[in-house]
């Protein structure tokens, strides 16, 4: 049986350890340089939609679902079913959300467009003259990073796999057909048939020790934390004002039990030109402009919530791909060698998906549950900055 070593402990890479663990590869290893979801998965706002107008995302979000349902049957794991509205600013939006519905039916997804009308119902207080509508999903919510890492993680383990926390990878060779892993101090951390690098925004690092490269940007997205009077009309469903490929970052919400909220400005593509943020250095907590300014957009959107106080929040990284599509797979000459990343500021809605695919490719040696992953391999010519 190949023995496979997989780098990264978040939801991307405990998922990949899970899937290829049901499908037979069970002598996996997963190093974690530091602990389960310490990075970006634990760091992320947690929020699960199947509302897209990218037809991959959709397809890929649709399974993510019906896998959330089968990880709770193990695990404290739960998705938090408060709902999910995406608005849509223009004519054509809507246009393109209405495609997506039908998609939607076709997978059996639940939702519902919204007129104008039907929105300002749906989110009682929130401005709408701006929007003509949106897409909504009353079963989509929010789930807790740390949860959704431990249960893949309860499943990989019961079925066989290793995980090693406080174990970083710093040098790998090549020794015949496979690929030797050392670590701190020059520990021999075994040899492996196959490596997978799942180390989020460290995996450009990752890839480097490896041999190969991966081109990501990684980008500092921050969330504030918001208490207000609790009301039933302010228990109100996750608002996304971001459309994918608009171009925008915009305003998003969603509540945090009774009496508060998580807010911030979210987008999917590249902000910053390219210039990519070092993850073991940079600033975990909230800028004090970037919390103000958030709550100028929350009044702007929310009429009557002057009572806002803002109570903190942090900061997690989005690894983004030039061409805005999650790079899951082998390299061409180095077959040996899987990446899963890219997922930007949407991996844990995708995680199972993309663990599917990765798992896939290491033991059937290429995707079979989506058609189009075939296309995802981490070294496309499209993943070059500024193609």
């Amino acid at each position: 049986m190949p023995k496979i070593a997989i780098i990264g402990g978040g939801a991307a890479g405990l998922s990949t350890a899970m899937y290829t663990a049901e499908l037979g590869f069970t002598n996996i290893v997963v190093f974690e340089a530091h602990h389960p979801a310490e990075g970006s998965s634990g760091r992320s706002a947690g929020i699960f939609n199947r509302q897209t107008n990218k037809v991959e995302e959709l397809q890929m979000r649709a399974f993510t679902a019906r896998e959330l349902e089968r990880v709770s049957t193990w695990s404290d794991f739960s998705l938090v079913r408060r709902g999910y509205v995406r608005v849509a600013k223009t004519a054509e939006q809507m246009t393109a959300y209405a495609q997506a519905r039908e998609l939607q039916d076709e997978l059996g997804v639940p939702g519902e467009l919204l007129d104008q009308a039907g929105l300002a119902a749906l989110v009682p207080g929130m401005r709408v003259d701006d929007f003509v509508g949106g897409l909504y999903g009353p079963k989509d919510g929010h789930m807790d990073g740390h949860e959704l890492c431990d249960a893949f993680r309860i499943r990989a383990v019961a079925l066989g796999a290793k995980v090693r926390n406080r174990t970083r990878v710093t040098r790998a060779e090549r020794v015949g057909g496979q690929v030797r892993l050392h670590g701190a101090g020059g520990a021999d951390l075994g040899t492996f048939d196959i490596v997978v690098n799942a180390a989020g925004p460290s995996a450009p690092a990752v890839a480097e020790v490896l041999g190969v490269q991966q081109n990501v940007v990684n980008e500092r997205h921050q969330i504030c934390m918001v208490e207000f009077e609790d009301r039933p009309e302010r228990r109100i469903p996750a608002v996304q004002t971001y459309v994918p490929g608009s171009g925008q970052e915009s305003l998003w919400v969603r509540t945090e039990g009774t009496g508060s909220l998580l807010a911030g400005l979210h987008t999917q593509e590249i902000r910053s030109g390219g210039e990519t943020i070092d993850p073991e250095n940079f600033n975990l907590k909230i800028d004090p402009d970037y919390a103000e300014a958030i709550g100028e957009e929350i009044l702007s959107r929310f009429e009557g919530w002057e009572d806002l106080r803002f109570s903190g929040g942090w900061s997690g990284l989005y690894p983004v791909s030039a061409d805005g599509r999650f790079q899951i797979g082998p390299y061409r000459d180095r077959p040996d060698i899987v990446a899963v990343g890219g997922l930007g500021g949407v991996g844990l809605t995708n995680a199972p998906a993309a663990g599917r695919t990765a798992a896939e490719w290491i033991v059937h040696g290429e995707p079979t549950t989506f058609t189009f992953a075939a296309e995802l391999v981490p070294d496309r010519p499209s993943l070059a900055l500024g193609s």
